[in-house]
């Protein structure tokens, strides 16, 4: 198997060079030196490019080929055929010729060598003080660069940060308008849906298995559905309770609990004859309530045939006594005001005997 390969990389800040996984180095990492967050750096890919001094003196090739030493070298074989022919003009010997021939190319080309190289150290000096600024150079933007890149990934953090914080405190804040509207709903519930809510409970501590709890539940649910449409039945709504009852049956039937035709047929049964109960109930009550109206009626009119028998009592008790006071102060029965008060008198008496066969 395949170890993952391992690369090194430098701190920016304080050159600390470390090794690990390629991978780990594609975010900021904790250098374990400075213990500073930074992303790591690859030097050894910084490649600054070089002068046109060192790029001439790279693509010259042998030094010995450089234009200046073979001029110098052109200089001193002129120079050494002038001496040959100066030297066999003037009688010296030819061994001794040779010999200082030897000596002057020798010192010759031992000056061109030194003349190439000096110039080359020199060539590598500049070069390599150049490489320097530019490596020093190419350090200092590459750390800049480094930390603004991280500069960045901290704001966009904190950014990031800041809004996930607003959204969260959004969500919160729905969440909690949610629970509140739920519980709104909650609150809303009918008692028929309690009721069944704790029958459910009570049915699932009292029946063992599953199927025979929710068998239960369908009963109790129906049970309370029954009681409920026998509470709200009336002569006006005996087909809406019908169709509510009908529904239950239905949704039983659909949470996989059918209810016997049997049972429904039964239940149907009993609904028409509460439905008649509660026609004769409101029939029984109306009339009732008719006959209490009419001995409500029949006592108002005792009451008033009562006050008309005590006015006429009254008034023929008046009538009695101003008779009586007029006979004593007149001499002739057979008078006027005698007269008008016995017509007065039989006239009270006639109304208290139709009162009082009105009251029998």
């Amino acid at each position: 198997m395949n170890e993952p390969q391992k690369v090194t990389r430098y701190c920016p800040e304080c050159k600390a060079k470390v090794t690990a996984e390629k991978h780990k180095f594609a975010k900021p990492q904790i250098c374990p030196k400075c213990k500073t967050r930074v992303l790591f750096v690859d030097y050894v890919n910084v490649r600054p490019e070089l002068t046109p001094d060192l790029v001439e003196f790279v693509d010259s090739g042998n030094p010995l080929m450089q234009p200046k030493v073979q001029l110098i070298a052109l200089f001193a074989v002129v120079a050494l055929a002038i001496g040959f022919i100066g030297a066999a003009s003037s009688g010296i010997t030819l061994a001794l010729f040779i010999v200082a021939a030897i000596t002057f190319a020798l010192g010759v080309a031992g000056v061109a060598y030194w003349l190439d190289h000096s110039t080359e150290a020199n060539q590598l000096r500049q070069s390599y003080r150049s490489l320097l600024e530019t490596a020093e150079e190419l350090h200092r933007q590459q750390t800049a660069l480094v930390q603004q890149c991280h500069g960045f990934q901290t704001n966009f953090g904190e950014l990031v940060d800041a809004e996930k914080a607003a959204i969260q405190k959004q969500h919160a804040r729905l969440l909690a308008d949610a629970a509140a509207e739920r519980e709104m709903a909650a609150d809303e519930w009918s008692a028929v849906q309690d009721r069944v809510s704790e029958a459910m409970d009570e049915a699932k501590t009292e029946i063992a298995s599953y199927e025979a709890a929710a068998a239960a539940i369908a009963t109790k649910y129906l049970a309370e559905v029954r009681k409920g449409i026998k509470s709200k039945l009336n002569s006006n709504n005996y087909h809406k309770q019908l169709e509510t009852y009908e529904k239950a049956v239905e949704f039983c039937g659909k949470k996989g609990y059918p209810v016997e035709p049997e049972i429904y047929e039964s239940v149907k049964a009993e609904l028409k004859e509460d439905y008649a109960e509660a026609v004769r109930k409101e029939v029984q009550r109306a009339e009732q309530a008719r006959i209490r109206e009419q001995i409500k009626e029949e006592q108002k009119a005792e009451r008033e045939l009562e006050r008309e028998m005590k006015r006429i009592a009254a008034e023929r008790q008046a009538i009695e006594k101003a008779l009586a006071e007029a006979l004593a102060q007149s001499q002739d029965e057979h008078s006027a005001e005698v007269e008008e008060l016995r017509r007065r008198l039989q006239e009270a008496e006639s109304k208290g005997q139709r009162a009082m066969s009105m009251l029998a």
